[in-house]
């Protein structure tokens, strides 16, 4: 009777226990961004790509949805995925990759902050290449009209098959 009764409080402890959920006041999509990831890609060293200037479109996004960029919110990350542009290439060459923001005119390794990332990528995964948003606000970033985009290959298990025509989507939450 006791463990009933002691099972029937931690589940009322636990329904009633409700975590705060920020309102998403709305999308902050970013440009899509193409890329080649290079066959001579080794498995010996980590690479960088560095997608400069890439534009954020925050005045327009801001105005369209009557939000004071004064105000205060955050931007987090939301969603991204790698798109093989040509072929049927399979990602799952790579075993680590990550996204980073950073300032325009940084592209030294590892710059700004992580904002994507996947480790281990799945076998098999296929021409789509799903990440892990980072719990971070990155308003700094995402309120000037520009910013450096860098892409990552922390390990790959082999090299690239061929060049891989890459498209690389980026959607934050403002909240």
């Amino acid at each position: 009777m006791k463990n009933i009764a002691l099972l029937l409080f931690g589940l009322l402890l636990i329904t009633s226990c409700k975590k705060d959920k920020e309102e998403i006041l709305f999308p902050f999509p970013i440009q899509d961004i193409d890329f080649s990831i290079p066959p001579t890609a080794s498995v010996f060293q980590v690479h960088y790509f560095n997608l400069e200037n890439v534009v954020t479109n925050h005045e327009g996004l801001f105005s369209s949805n009557n939000v004071d960029e004064t105000s205060e919110f955050r931007i987090v990350p939301s969603e991204s995925s790698l798109n093989v542009l040509v072929g049927n290439i399979d990602y799952d060459f790579i075993e680590q990759m990550s996204i980073r923001i950073c300032d325009v005119g940084d592209i030294s390794e590892n710059c700004g902050v992580e904002i994507f990332w996947r480790q281990p990528v799945p076998l098999n995964v296929g021409n789509i290449l799903d990440l892990i948003p980072s719990d971070i606000d990155v308003k700094r970033y995402l309120t000037q009209d520009k910013v450096n985009i860098q892409v990552k290959l922390e390990l790959l298990r082999q090299n690239p098959p061929q060049f891989v025509e890459t498209r690389l989507l980026l959607d934050f939450e403002v909240r």
